[in-house]
């Protein structure tokens, strides 16, 4: 699960979350919910340890916006 609902508008209230994947490498991440404050996803199976990044935008309920992003490191295990 990502996070974003620590964003914060010190001069109005946060109206609008939009994550979007990165596709960097050839494994797709499908989100839950990306439209929340705290959308999700499941990782695919995986052949070798990848790092997912996730772009969010706010939007301010005057609209002003605000963007960052988010790295999930995913390690595969072998011999489980």
């Amino acid at each position: 699960m990502l996070n974003g609902a620590g964003s914060r508008d010190p001069d109005g209230t946060i109206v609008s979350y939009r994550w979007t994947p990165r596709i960097d490498n050839e494994v797709k991440v499908i989100l839950e919910d990306s439209e929340t404050a705290t959308p999700s996803f499941t990782v695919p199976e995986l052949e070798e340890d990848t790092t997912f990044v996730f772009d969010l935008v706010v939007v301010d309920d005057q609209g002003a916006s605000s963007a960052d992003a988010a790295e999930v490191f995913v390690t595969t295990y072998d011999d489980l």
